[in-house]
Formats: C-alpha cells, structure tokens, sequence
C-alpha cells in the first residue's frame, strides 16, 4: 500500500511503518518474556503450598501482607493472580493476549507497547484512507492514482474496514491506561471502586425499597383503621335515622287525629244540642 503513494512519502511510510512494527514486536517480546512477580516469591526458597483450602470469605493476603498461598510476606502493593498463581507487585491486571500479568516492573513497557500499536494502526488507516479518496477525486496522470485495477480499491476498501474498530478498540485500551495513571491507580483498584460503587447503589436501592414498602404498609394500615372506625359512625347515624323516622310516623299518625278533630265541629254533640232546641222551641 506504502509503493502507491507519491516517490518522497512511500520511503518515509516504509520507514516509519517498519520502525513502529519492530517497536511492537520489541515491547510484545519484553511484555510476554518479563516476570513481575513479587520479588519475595522470586527468591523464596520454601516449597509453594501446593493444596491451598482457606475458609470461605478469608483473604489470601492477611493484613500483614502474608500470603497463604505463596507462603511469603509479600509487598503492601502486591496481589496473587489466580491465573498465573503468584503474588505480582502493583498488580495492574492480567493479560490474555501477552499470557502474563502486567504490574509494576513491566507497566511501562506494556504502556509503550500499545501506544505503538495504536499510532502503527492510524497511520495505516490514515494512509488507506488517503489512497481510497484519491482513487476517485484524482486524474489518472496523477502520482497518487498508481492502480487501474478495480481489485486494487476493493482491498483499500477491506483495510479501512478492518483498521477502523482496531483504531477504536486499542485507541479506547491507551486512553483508559492514559486515564489511570493521570489517576495514580490501577486498573485492578479501578475495578474495586466500581464494585465498591454498584454495591452501595445496590445497597441505597434495597433501602430505598424497604422505606418504600413500609410507607405503604403503614398507609394500608391506616386505611384499615379508618375502615374500622367508619361502621361505628354508621351505625349511629343510621340509627339516628330510625329515630327519626319513628318520631316522623308517630306525628303522621296523629294527623289525621287531629284533622277528625277540626273537621267535627259540625258533628259535635254541643252542637247537635241546640239545633234540637231551636227547633222545640
């Protein structure tokens, strides 16, 4: 791809693409190759323990920094890997691609060892890149256009899509790694403080919750103790109402009583008497 670009660049391509290529494969070998472990361990000549069944919730490393697996005082920094089973100083984390632990004492080769992946990688996008909009925006006289076969852009094609989310993935790695050490920590202490994190949300959650609930649970009391105070209230009222009604049908039965009385004048036997006595008379 670098013999496509005009006589002055492609030299400078191949140079600088062959010296970030020896970087990686330099850092990689030294990353791979170093043993960061503890340095009491290194030199410790007592037999590792080699059936190690510790009660459930002790630590492997005691307050004094004693570690039961490894058998050795070990440094404040230290931590045992359970991949590599061995105490690593400034534990940072543990590797799969490299196969070893990253700590203290090859930290700084690992750090220079993805900074070079990640400007190597780039560079290339940046130079496929280059070439693809050229393709297309130059004239075929043009130094930069160096391909008449349409293979030729479909390969740029397959690089940009490939280099794209490695530049994304290693560049987000170097500035997670960047992020840490403007922090003085490390990614295992980082990982700690979001587990730290999660359980006291969890933990603000469950309370939260638990208030919640005996919020309703007292309104539903509550509500039961109105419930049960209301048939009292219900019950006077309505026998009020029976009273009431009962005085009501006890005037209306002397109603008509009352009635017969004013409508009897004519009936009357004071007044019958002196009819009669008009009428002898």
């Amino acid at each position: 791809m670098a013999n496509s670009l005009p006589s002055p660049l492609n030299i400078s391509a191949y140079v600088v693409f062959g010296v970030l290529g020896a970087m990686c494969i330099i850092t990689g070998l030294i990353v791979s190759l170093s043993n960061p472990a503890d340095r009491n361990v290194i030199v410790n000549t007592k037999k590792k323990s080699e059936v190690v069944s510790l009660p459930k919730g002790s630590r492997v490393i005691t307050s004094d920094y004693f570690c039961n697996i490894c058998n050795v005082y070990v440094d404040a920094t230290s931590k045992h890997c359970r991949i590599c089973d061995k105490c690593v100083v400034g534990f940072d984390h543990h590797c799969r691609w490299l196969n070893t632990c990253i700590g203290g004492s090859n930290y700084p080769t690992f750090l220079a060892l993805i900074s070079s992946v990640f400007i190597m990688i780039a560079l290339h996008f940046l130079v496929a890149l280059v070439l693809f909009i050229r393709y297309f925006t130059a004239p075929s006289a043009s130094a930069w256009y160096r391909a008449s076969d349409p293979l030729y852009i479909i390969l740029i094609g397959v690089v940009l899509v490939i280099d794209l989310p490695v530049v994304a993935l290693v560049g987000h790695l170097l500035g997670f790694h960047i992020r840490l050490r403007y922090e003085g920590i490390t990614t295992y202490e980082h990982i700690v403080r979001l587990r730290k994190r999660e359980e006291e949300k969890a933990k603000q959650m469950l309370e939260e919750e638990e208030a919640a609930k005996l919020v309703e649970s007292t309104r539903s009391s509550s509500m039961e103790a109105t419930v049960d105070t209301n048939p009292d209230h219900t019950s006077v009222n309505s026998s009020e109402k029976n009273n009431d009604n009962n005085d009501t049908s006890t005037v209306d039965s002397h109603s008509p009583t009352t009635d017969q009385n004013e409508a009897g004048p004519s009936t009357h036997p004071h007044h019958i008497v002196p009819a009669l006595q008009f009428k002898v008379g």
